[in-house]
């Protein structure tokens, strides 16, 4: 019995990608995929799951990195206000953004403000 191997494979795809996964779901439930061509559309399916992921994963990159500076000046109004080291001002702000159930950087424009009053 012959293994599987990589170089099997042919190196180009001749069957067009699908309009979208959901056609691409139907098309195999529904057998209209030749049985050859199945394990293409799979891969394809795949790939799009992949890029998708990947994309929600860049974008929450993008926020982490634009909010950083925002939450470490609310995490230093803490620390001013309260006299507390960095992490229990940081404890402090965690929790209070969980029991409001907001964003943590939600509220560096608050405490900005709050900390210009006092």
């Amino acid at each position: 019995m012959k293994g599987y191997d990589v170089a099997d494979q042919p190196r180009r795809c001749d069957v067009p990608p699908p309009e979208n996964l959901q056609t691409l779901v139907y098309q195999l439930q529904s057998h209209s995929i030749p049985l050859t061509h199945r394990t293409t559309r799979i891969s394809q399916a795949a790939i799009a799951i992949d890029r998708a992921a990947l994309q929600v994963a860049v974008g929450n990159l993008h926020t982490a990195i634009d909010t950083n500076r925002d939450i470490g000046a609310a995490v230093g109004i803490l620390m001013a206000q309260h006299n507390v080291d960095h992490q229990d001002a940081y404890l402090l702000l965690r929790s209070v953004s969980q029991n409001d159930n907001r964003k943590l950087r939600d509220y560096h424009g608050r405490l900005f403000v709050a900390g210009r009053q006092s």
